[in-house]
């Protein structure tokens, strides 16, 4: 898929040439967690074994100054190295602003967007969720000029644009900006 889209933006490459792949997950293994994410590293590899030249950005909350000690979760989200390695997969993690419910009320998107703008130009970004991971991708995806596939996994799909008119919107205009979309599912 990650190929096919790159030709139709009309981009000629030799045989011989690497395709760079910017991916954009709300998560990815690490050794403080090891399985959070595994399905995203595992077609990660997959790809970079088949020649593909994969970068991951996966970003996460900052956590202010004192509120790891007040909760496990905002501890690893503290913990999680900003620069990582997995093996030939570059992984950044860089921070964001986050605001409680802000998966409802549309703003997760806006503050990744602005966290992954210092991003090298890829060849072809592949998102996955449409929310927040995809929409932030469609910002990079009309500022860079390059194509962008959205994997749906679920919540994204099912509950999300069911919060309100505006997370309708949001997700209409993320499915319609992308490229391909890939869904896990028949439905």
């Amino acid at each position: 898929h990650h190929a096919d889209a790159v030709r139709r933006q009309g981009t000629a490459r030799s045989p011989l040439t690497v395709v760079r792949a910017l991916w954009i997950t709300p998560g990815y293994p690490w050794a403080g967690n090891p399985v959070g994410f595994i399905f995203h590293q595992t077609q990660a590899q997959a790809l970079a074994a088949a020649g593909i030249d994969v970068s991951v950005i996966a970003p996460t909350p900052w956590v202010p100054p004192g509120l790891a000690q007040a909760s496990p979760r905002w501890a690893a989200y503290g913990g999680a190295p900003r620069r990582d390695q997995d093996g030939a997969i570059s992984v950044q993690r860089p921070r964001y602003l986050t605001a409680p419910r802000e998966n409802r009320f549309g703003l997760a998107h806006l503050s990744q967007a602005i966290a992954c703008r210092h991003v090298p130009k890829p060849d072809i970004i592949h998102a996955h969720f449409a929310y927040p991971c995809g929409a932030a991708a469609l910002r990079l995806k009309r500022r860079l000029g390059v194509p962008l596939v959205i994997s749906v996994h679920g919540d994204d799909v099912y509950i999300y644009p069911g919060h309100n008119a505006r997370m309708r919107r949001l997700f209409v205009d993320t499915m319609r900006g992308a490229d391909q979309v890939i869904a896990i599912s028949p439905d």
